[in-house]
């Protein structure tokens, strides 16, 4: 089952959102959240397949980009470098830091077009489960440099 999360300050957008991807997959786990602290939280305790983030978080503060910071931490953790990321936002001009430093999937500007969002993502849905490969053991005998899976070794001496 595939974890997404929505990281939203704005409650009627945030349930928006729940309701838009409820409406493209029932399969799924939604962790809707307010505040990036529980958003790390969940972000540590899960592995998300899917992030969508609202760049502003703290509209009382001028010139946040909280959302922007979130996300630029969590691609600093090895398991969400190639993540999807979706940012929500009612700033202009956005787009280019999202997608050169923080690598998203895509831009949605609001007010958001429902469609789109879905489109979106279904898209991002469709990536293949993600699991951790096991770290192959490379060892060196008589110059030659082997690899050996972990689940093969028996005993070591």
């Amino acid at each position: 089952m595939k974890h997404i999360l929505i990281l939203e300050d704005e409650t009627c957008t945030l349930e928006y959102l729940t309701e838009i991807v409820r409406e493209v997959s029932r399969d799924v786990v939604i962790h809707a959240v307010n505040n990036v602290k529980d958003a790390y939280y969940y972000a540590m305790e899960s592995t998300i397949d899917l992030f969508m983030v609202d760049i502003v978080l703290d509209t009382k503060k001028p010139g946040d980009c909280s959302g922007l910071s979130y996300v630029e931490q969590i691609r600093s953790i090895d398991k969400y470098v190639v993540t999807p990321v979706i940012m929500i936002t009612a700033l202009e001009d956005a787009d280019k830091i999202c997608y050169e430093k923080l690598h998203c999937y895509s831009f949605v500007e609001k007010p958001f077009d429902k469609k789109t969002v879905q489109r979106y993502v279904r898209n991002c849905l469709r990536a293949p489960e993600r699991s951790s490969p096991p770290k192959d053991l490379f060892f060196r005998k008589d110059g030659i440099i082997h690899m050996v899976r972990p689940e093969t070794i028996v005993y070591v001496e």
